[in-house]
């Protein structure tokens, strides 16, 4: 229903859909917090050959309010002014536009590349707006009596899939790397809107959002109250698929990745990015996958360990010698739906 729909099928392209979404999101922290987010987005998608594909999101709007807080999560976040920035009330307002390309075909036994590129940003086209009625005030625009972020994300992943043979074995092998650049109206990216790591389609060896900002690590008095978030995102994986038996396969696995900080944060020492210590300061995990596939649905079983933890004194991190003692304290158990990448 978009206007330019018309050009696109001249390009011998498929069909172009336009998907209108209105939602309401709940995310709560029991003892901690509680997050609710209200959205609503107009999203333009169209392929321009079998292996090139394209998604527009024309307008993405969304608010974000913080309608619980316990005692000591406004302590934390009194204590923490970047943390609470980013939990503040705003509205985001944006676009954003992804490409993908794929050189998949129709040889067996051949790989096949699967890359996307994705950026979004908001806040541009409102601070323009504004700027022509007069000069910024000094507390920042507002909408609605609320402020709304200005930010430029950047979202680049690459995945090689290569089959193996009989009883469906393939190698599967992952890298991406994402950063978010807040400016103008926001001083931080808000909370919805940063990068964690760990968990189901993560570094499976950790728990989700509980690794870094580099090597940060949080107050041992109550780990719970910090979400470990960041500006900057990398992460490798690699993943060996094989079947068991009629529906059932199997996976070994590897992970590693964290995420970083693009400026320093008194509150969270040694978070933030630094060249030279980004390859010192990744968190690693291996595990294996158990999955039931029957091509409709897959649930996915997947147990892992850590191999290193940034969050460990430097030249201390390897965790082989800690994993001895007590190797079942050590097993992170992650259920999902799907397959991880």
């Amino acid at each position: 229903i978009v206007p330019f729909h018309f050009f696109m099928r001249t390009a011998r392209a498929s069909v172009p859909t336009t998907r209108i979404d209105l939602g309401y999101g709940l995310f709560r922290r029991i003892n901690l917090y509680g997050l609710e987010s209200f959205n609503t987005s107009l999203n333009y998608a169209w392929k321009q050959n079998p292996r090139i594909w394209h998604e527009v999101d024309l307008l993405d709007v969304s608010y974000n309010h913080l309608y619980y807080s316990s005692d000591d999560f406004t302590d934390f976040l009194n204590d923490n002014p970047a943390i609470q920035r980013s939990f503040d009330e705003q509205f985001i307002i944006g676009t954003g536009y992804t490409f993908t390309i794929s050189s998949k075909h129709r040889k067996p036994l051949q790989g096949w590349v699967l890359a996307s590129i994705g950026v979004d940003e908001a806040g541009n086209l409102l601070s323009a707006l504004y700027r022509i009625s007069g000069p910024r005030p000094e507390d920042g625009y507002t909408m609605f009596g609320q402020p709304f972020s200005q930010y430029f994300r950047f979202r680049p992943e690459l995945r090689y899939y290569q089959p193996l043979g009989g009883k469906g074995e393939m190698m599967v092998t992952r890298l991406l790397v994402n950063a978010g650049i807040p400016y103008g109206n926001s001083e931080v990216l808000p909370y919805v809107k940063q990068f964690y790591s760990g968990g189901t389609n993560g570094i499976r060896a950790f728990r989700s959002i509980s690794v870094g900002p580099g090597n940060f690590s949080p107050s041992t008095e109550n780990p719970a109250l910090v979400d470990q978030t960041g500006d900057i995102k990398f992460e490798a994986n690699a993943e060996y698929r094989f079947t068991l038996a009629g529906y059932f396969k199997g996976a070994l696995f590897a992970d590693a990745g964290n995420i970083w900080l693009s400026h320093a944060d008194p509150q969270r020492p040694g978070g933030e990015f630094h060249w030279n210590a980004a390859l010192s300061e990744l968190a690693m995990g291996a595990g294996f996958g158990l999955r039931f596939d029957p091509d409709v649905i897959v649930v996915r079983l997947d147990i892992a360990t850590p191999l290193r933890d940034p969050a460990l004194p430097a030249g201390n991190r390897w965790t082989f010698d800690k994993l001895r003692p007590k190797v079942l304290d050590n097993v992170i158990f992650n259920i999902a739906i799907g397959y991880p990448f």
